[in-house]
């Protein structure tokens, strides 16, 4: 933190410190990773009643399901399917990056004709 912020929590000076106000500053600066997002768990379709399963499993994936479906039937899902906080109505932000495999291939190799074994250690 910077001194103005310090200054604003009364923070400033050495004696001012305290547990109490670490654990608060510390529950204001990390509240944001608290926010739980279902989405992400790996059971959360199997919740989800199979008529938006579907919807819900193209919405994780990234597609836009206002192309995919007609209006009534993407805002009929969005309701049931936000009772399982997924918002279908925003677009679900990810990145499909190309998989690259490298192939590495093992093989054993021999000492070089430099190399001595010593038998004493």
């Amino acid at each position: 933190m910077k001194r103005r912020e310090l200054q604003r929590l009364g923070l400033n000076h050495l004696g001012d410190v305290t547990d109490e106000k670490l654990r608060v500053v510390f529950e204001e600066e990390t509240a944001f990773l608290r926010k739980y997002d279902r989405s992400d768990e790996p059971d959360i379709l199997l919740a989800i009643p199979s008529r938006s399963r579907a919807y819900a499993a193209a919405w994780l994936k990234g597609q836009d399901l206002r192309q995919i479906c007609s209006n009534g039937t993407f805002y009929r899902h969005a309701k049931v399917l936000r009772g399982f906080d997924i918002d279908i109505t925003r677009r679900r932000d990810i990145h499909n990056f190309p998989v690259k495999v490298r192939l590495v291939e093992l093989s054993p190799l021999s000492a070089p004709s430099w190399y001595q074994w010593d038998e004493a250690a």
